[in-house]
Order: structure tokens, then C-alpha cells, then sequence
């Protein structure tokens, strides 16, 4: 009877967990159903001086599909001091998951250190922290000098599996670094026992990394004597051990499998007999899994995994016990070289002022996007915290700092994925707690923003509700007519430029036209919260910067208002590829035809998504979100906001630019605004947070460029959009060298197909 009675509750335990874990595998699918937006930012460099600007060139990836941006367009970029307040803030327009800025250092920069901080609206709806950041110096004539302070360490022991077992193998991380942050390499590492036996040895590396791993025997104390490259020695306790749990050790070889290995101690086995045990191994988009279960007298299980099996990139491994509670979790990498590409870099020389840099392409089928700085060989001048390697590939899934962060994806080879692997151990549970992904799938509260909305109230006493709204703007070419209902009207997807005017005119239903009288307001975001800055880091003593700033750049107060004046208007051809029909829309045309229906006509029908929105086909073409034609305004992609054009009449439109290449392209350029239409009528307003207007990259007028100074903090060039593609793998351009022998060459990028590009050279002028 006792049997049976056991027999049945191992049973119901069975049952129960095999509904959890269909359970885990809903909530886990459901809480990554929304993609994620990671931006990057390559900047021409790290250190500044007033006078000079802040270059960058914004990548911005889809993280379940690891390709650029479809669909995102605003991207914030703000700017803030050393106590966490805001400074400066801009709006880049993304276009295809790519765009670009500058920010100025003027006089008003008073301290020497400032954070860059780059994300989205649509990052709020994730507890997960993916917004970009990086420290930026400016380096002024008030530098000082810091006192140095005696060497200190912090030395940390992190179980593999998170939780130390007697009598059982355990894998130790070791981490150990300096009071300036940074890894500290020792001599060798050595464990004893209470009787002072030493019964294990290692090393770490250049990083502070290392691992060993030894029999933690029950009633035994243990302890690490660390000796370091001066002959110190320090002594630290292994402490925190279990009698009860269930280990977690993953070996990763980088050759064909990964060896996942499960073990527990005689004493736990005897609780857990019969009863299963699961692994996921996931990424946030997939996930595979296996189940464990405890055996009599076996205490360790052992599961070989293909790595063509697991997703390329970073892996998360999880242990969970039969109530499907997360015991342990181990990160690895699963390298594979489509994650990566490369592009050759050669050039000529010109005359003594300049060379050309020409960059090829080494794939003919896909499109690579590119943005190279260059700078004096002996630049201090360009540290960022991460590249785009890591900060695509690793970023996103641990918590963590990574020191060095280029280095291990530079020359990659067994040592360096060794060292990463190494790395990974270290940082312990990923970023996204399960106790999340369990309880609190993500909800859309901040929608994904597709340009610029303009929300209206009229106020307008006396007249019917069925009259019309014109939104129209010299600044930003545009002109756009629709109807109101409930005295409330909204325009969205407009590029507004920062600072320019929009001017709304009122028309009733007689069509007579009056003096718009209500509110407006833009949906730009409006409030930026205080930056949680880090407690400052002590720093060894640094060299003094003996300098003003007019001995390195010239005419620096001009520099700080420079206005650039130029006509603004639409370029009325599309940006990318070329059109199949270009057509005019003239007199011949019903100027009351719905866009909608002439494009029926042209070979495009309409339907709605899954969303409920209004997208194009191609005619013919079965419905498929992947197949939806893509859907331009003024060159502003509205392909998944467009139900509102196909409202719009032709006599609002002046060219229509039409491709049937791939699943389609249409293009609507809407018509002119010449000065003196409705002169008094109109109500102008002002954008009050507009997209950033991207200027051409120019040189500051250094003084000298054959001095120690410039030799460090100057700058040669900067080339944020350089595009190879398979109608041009090649492509080259002109840089200055201002008397450079060598300069060093920062490339990053990331092709159509989402592999990665980060290159460093030295390139000899000679």
C-alpha cells in the first residue's frame, strides 16, 4: 500500500510537471513575442575639445531576427553631465535601422566627463535595460592631477552553478580587479585545505579571468592564496557551500558540441531518485530542451549538444528542478563565422595633403553598411566601451561590464573564445530573470514610433463638424488634407525638422476658409529622466593636460554658433534604388481620386494586417505580412502606418515614384507649398522637439598639427555612410592626413544579412 501510495504521488508529480513545463515553454515564447531594439553608436571618438563635435553614426538592430531595423524611425540621443542631468538631446531619423548626428561641445561643457545615452520610446515596454552607453571626456585647460592611492583588489569566487555542493565537483570563476576597474593578471592561484595542503593550482588571464575545479568535501574548510606580479599575496576564504543541490558545469570545447554536465551529491540523490530534472538552452527567440532523470547511485548526467544545434551567438543554458524552479544558469558563445564579415582596406596617395581610402567588399550578394573615424596613430583619443560586436552579440544578454570589450572578437581564435568563454562563466544569470518572464510578459504601453504625430482640438464655435484640415510646411516641404470628426483631427508620420514651423488652415464644409482657432501638440518625446550615474571610480594618477584651448583649435568662438543656411526641400526622387514609373500627377488626373484607388489601377491592391492597418501588395501576390509593399511618404517609410494616405486625394500629391522590383515600392511626394498661399489664413507653430538635421562632417581649424597634443586628442576624418552593395563592392573617397606618417582606421558596420564588421589598422603613408 505504501508503494502504491508512492508510485502514485511520483505520478501526479510527473503529470504536474509535464503541464509546467508546457507552461514554461508558453511564457517563455510569449514574453520574447515582442521584439527587443538594441542601438549602437559609432563614434569618431571618445575624448573632445570644446569647439570640436560629437560624430555618430546609429545602428539600430531587430533582436529576434539580428538584422538592422526594419521599421523603427525615431531614435533619442541625449547628453548628460557627471551628476546625471541632462545637457543636450536629439531625435535621429533611422531610416531601414540607420541614421546619423553630431552634438557640439561648445563653452557651455564645464566638466570634463559626460555620459551619451541612445533609445526609444519602444524601449520602455521592457524591464531589460538595451539603450546604448558611453562615457565621453572633455579635455579642457582645468584638467588635474590625481593623487595616487595604494593598489587594492577585489578578488570574487563565483560558482559555476551558482551555488557551491560538498562532495561533488565544483567549477570555480575567478575574478579579480584592481581599484581602477580594471582585470588584474597574477602570478598563479593556489587552494589548500585546513591542513594547509595545496590541492590545486591556476592561472588567469590578462582580464582577471580564470576557473579551477576541486572536490569540496564535506566538513572541510578551504581557502586561495592569490600571489600577484610584485610578490603580494592575498588570502581568500571559499565559502557559502551547500549540503543539498543539484550542479550545473558547461565545457566549450568551439568545436563541434558543447558538453553539458549535471551532478549532485549522494545525499540529494537520495530525495531526488525518480524524480526529472530540465535543461533549456535558449536566446531569446528559440529554445531547446532536454530532461534529466535521477537515477539510483548515478550522480552525474552528461549531454552532448551539436552546436549546429543551438543558435549561433550567445546561448543561455538553465537548470530546472521538477518544480520547474531555476536551480542554475550558465552563458556560453556558439561562434560560427556567418556572424561575422570583413571588407578590405587599401589606399593611394594623392598628393601631400590627402590620400584616398578605397574599402571593397569581400560578398557580392548582400548590401554592407559602414562608418569609419580616422586618427593619428597615437590617439588616446577613441576608447569606447563596446563595438558593435559586443555590443550586438554579448551586450543583450548579460548584466554586466565587459573591460576590453573588442578584444574578443579581434583576431578570433581558440584562445579568444577560451577567454570569452571565461567571461561569460563569470557574469553569472543572464539579464532576463525568470521570475519576469514567469509573471510579467511585456505589454505594448509606449508604441513604436514611425515619425512625427501632430494630435489637434479645434475650438471653432459656430461651424459643422465635417469641414477639412491642412497641415502644410515650407521648412519641411509638406502638404497634407484630411477631414475632422469630434472637433479632433491627428497627422502622423511626418519627418519635422527640429526647430521649423508647421501652419494649420481651417476650411468648413462650405469651403470657406477661416482662422484656425484650438490646440496642437506633437508627440516627440517630451521628458527625460535623471541618468542613474555609477558612484565615481577612483583613478590612478593620469598625465596633466598643460594647454588652452586656443593653442589647439582656432577661432573656437566661432566654432561654438556655426549656422549653416541652406534651402530645405525634398528630394523628389526616391533615396534608394530606382523607380520603374515616375508619374506626374497633372490635370489629366480626377483631383478627387483616393490615392488608394489610383494605385489599384497601377497594379498595387489593399488589404488589412493582422493589426487591423491598411498595407499595399503587388497585384496578384497572396497576403503575408513578410510581402507587404513598402510604403514611402516625402522618402518617410509608413509601409506599417499607412492607413491614413489611403484617405488622401491626388490634389494633394504631386509625383507618384513606383518600383515592382522584389515585393514593390511606392513613393508619394506630396505637392509644393509656394510662400504666398494663404498668407493670412494660416496659424503658424512651432516643432518644439524635431529630428535632428544631420550635417555634413567638416574639420576644426586646429592650430597645429605636428605637436604631441594633436598627436593624442585630434582628428583626421570622419565617414559615417559609406555603402557597398553588389552593384558597387568598391567605393573609395578623399581624406586629409595633416602631415600624418600613420594614422589608425576604426571601421564598424553590419551587412543586409546581419553579419558584423569591426576593424582596426594602422595604415602607413609613406
Amino acid at each position: 500500500m505504501r508503494i502504491k501510495k508512492l508510485l502514485l504521488f511520483i505520478f501526479i508529480s510527473s503529470t504536474i510537471s509535464s503541464q509546467e513545463i508546457q507552461n514554461i515553454d508558453k511564457k517563455y515564447l510569449n514574453y520574447f513575442k515582442l521584439t527587443r531594439e538594441i542601438p549602437f553608436l559609432h563614434l569618431n571618438k571618445t575624448s573632445f575639445m570644446k569647439g570640436e563635435e560629437v560624430w555618430f553614426k546609429a545602428y539600430v538592430l531587430e533582436q529576434n531576427k539580428r538584422k538592422l531595423h526594419p521599421t523603427t524611425s525615431n531614435l533619442y540621443v541625449s547628453i548628460y553631465n557627471k551628476d546625471g542631468r541632462l545637457k543636450d538631446r536629439k531625435l535621429i531619423y533611422i531610416k531601414d535601422g540607420i541614421g546619423k548626428g553630431n552634438i557640439k561641445i561648445d563653452s557651455t561643457f564645464k566638466s570634463n566627463i559626460y555620459y551619451l545615452k541612445a533609445h526609444s520610446k519602444w524601449m520602455g515596454n521592457f524591464v531589460e535595460k538595451q539603450e546604448y552607453f558611453q562615457k565621453i571626456k572633455i579635455i579642457s585647460a582645468s584638467e588635474q592631477e590625481v593623487i595616487e592611492k595604494k593598489r587594492e583588489y577585489d578578488i570574487q569566487l563565483l560558482p559555476e552553478s551558482g551555488t557551491l555542493i560538498t562532495n561533488t565537483i565544483n567549477t570555480i570563476g575567478v575574478l579579480i580587479k584592481d581599484n581602477k576597474n580594471k582585470g588584474v593578471e597574477i602570478v598563479k592561484g593556489e587552494v589548500f585545505n585546513s591542513e594547509g595542503k595545496k590541492i590545486k593550482e591556476f592561472f588567469n588571464n590578462e582580464f582577471g579571468l580564470g576557473k579551477f575545479s576541486f572536490l569540496f568535501k564535506e566538513k572541510e574548510q578551504y581557502k586561495v592564496i592569490f600571489t600577484f606580479l610584485d610578490d603580494e599575496k592575498v588570502e581568500k576564504k571559499i565559502e557559502n557551500v551547500s549540503r543539498l543541490g543539484v550542479n550545473l558545469s558547461v565545457s566549450n570545447p568551439n568545436t563541434s558540441y558543447v558538453n553539458i554536465k549535471v551532478s549532485l551529491n549522494s545525499e540529494t540523490l537520495s530525495l531526488l531518485k525518480g524524480k526529472q530534472h530540465h535543461i533549456y538552452i535558449h536566446n531569446t527567440n528559440s529554445f531547446l530542451k532536454r530532461t534529466i532523470t535521477f537515477k539510483e547511485e548515478k550522480q552525474a548526467y552528461e549531454l552532448l549538444i551539436k552546436n549546429k544545434k543551438l543558435k549561433k551567438g550567445v546561448n543561455i543554458i538553465t537548470l530546472f528542478d521538477n518544480r520547474n524552479r531555476p536551480l542554475a544558469e550558465r552563458l556560453i558563445f556558439n561562434y560560427h563565422k556567418d556572424l561575422f564579415t570583413d571588407v578590405s582596406i587599401t589606399k593611394n596617395k594623392i598628393s601631400k595633403d590627402s590620400i584616398r581610402i578605397n574599402l571593397r567588399s569581400k560578398s557580392d550578394s548582400i548590401v554592407t553598411y559602414l562608418s569609419a573615424s580616422f586618427l593619428p596613430l597615437k590617439t588616446k583619443s577613441y576608447n569606447p566601451e563596446n563595438n558593435i560586436y559586443t555590443s550586438f552579440l554579448l551586450k543583450p544578454y548579460i548584466k554586466g561590464k565587459i573591460q576590453n570589450a573588442s578584444n574578443y572578437f579581434k583576431n578570433i581564435n581558440r584562445k579568444k573564445l577560451n577567454d570569452l568563454d571565461l567571461l561569460l562563466l563569470t557574469q553569472g544569470w543572464s539579464k532576463y530573470n525568470w521570475n519576469q518572464i514567469f509573471n510579467n510578459t511585456p505589454k505594448i504601453i509606449y508604441k513604436g514610433e514611425k515619425g512625427i504625430s501632430i494630435q489637434g482640438t479645434l475650438n471653432m464655435k459656430g461651424d459643422s463638424s465635417n469641414g477639412k484640415i491642412s497641415l502644410f510646411s515650407i521648412e519641411n516641404d509638406l502638404y497634407l488634407t484630411k477631414n475632422y470628426s469630434n472637433n479632433k483631427f491627428e497627422f502622423s508620420n511626418l519627418y519635422l525638422k527640429d526647430s521649423s514651423s508647421v501652419s494649420i488652415l481651417y476650411e468648413n464644409a462650405k469651403g470657406k476658409q477661416k482662422k484656425y482657432k484650438g490646440y496642437l501638440g506633437f508627440s516627440s518625446l517630451k521628458s527625460f529622466d535623471k541618468l542613474k550615474v555609477q558612484p565615481k571610480e577612483f583613478k590612478l594618477k593620469e598625465d596633466v593636460v598643460n594647454m588652452k584651448t586656443s593653442d589647439f583649435i582656432k577661432d573656437v568662438e566661432v566654432l561654438d554658433e556655426i549656422v549653416l543656411k541652406s534651402k530645405l526641400r525634398i528630394i523628389r526622387k526616391p533615396e534608394r534604388g530606382t523607380a520603374d514609373r515616375a508619374i506626374k500627377i497633372d490635370s489629366m488626373y480626377s483631383p478627387n481620386t483616393l490615392i488608394s484607388n489610383f494605385l489599384r489601377v497601377n497594379g498595387f491592391g489593399i488589404k488589412k494586417n493582422k493589426f487591423g492597418d491598411f498595407v499595399f501588395i503587388k497585384k496578384g501576390a497572396s497576403y503575408e505580412d513578410i510581402k507587404i509593399s513598402k510604403l514611402y511618404l516625402n522618402n518617410i517609410d509608413i509601409t506599417l502606418n499607412s492607413s491614413e494616405i489611403t484617405r488622401m486625394r491626388l490634389n494633394q500629391v504631386d509625383e507618384v515614384h513606383i518600383s515592382f522590383s522584389g515585393y514593390g515600392t511606392i513613393n508619394i511626394f506630396t505637392k509644393r507649398i509656394i510662400k504666398k498661399d494663404f498668407k493670412n489664413m494660416k496659424k503658424d507653430f512651432k516643432v518644439p522637439f524635431g529630428y535632428s538635421n544631420s550635417k555634413e562632417y567638416y574639420q576644426p581649424k586646429y592650430a597645429d598639427t605636428e605637436n604631441e597634443f594633436f598627436y593624442t586628442y585630434g582628428t583626421l576624418f570622419w565617414k559615417p555612410s559609406i555603402i557597398l552593395n553588389s552593384d558597387s563592392k568598391n567605393t573609395s573617397f578623399k581624406i586629409p592626413v595633416l602631415n600624418q606618417k600613420r594614422i589608425k582606421v576604426f571601421i564598424e558596420g553590419i551587412t543586409s544579412k546581419g553579419s558584423l564588421i569591426s576593424i582596426e589598422k594602422i595604415l602607413k603613408l609613406e
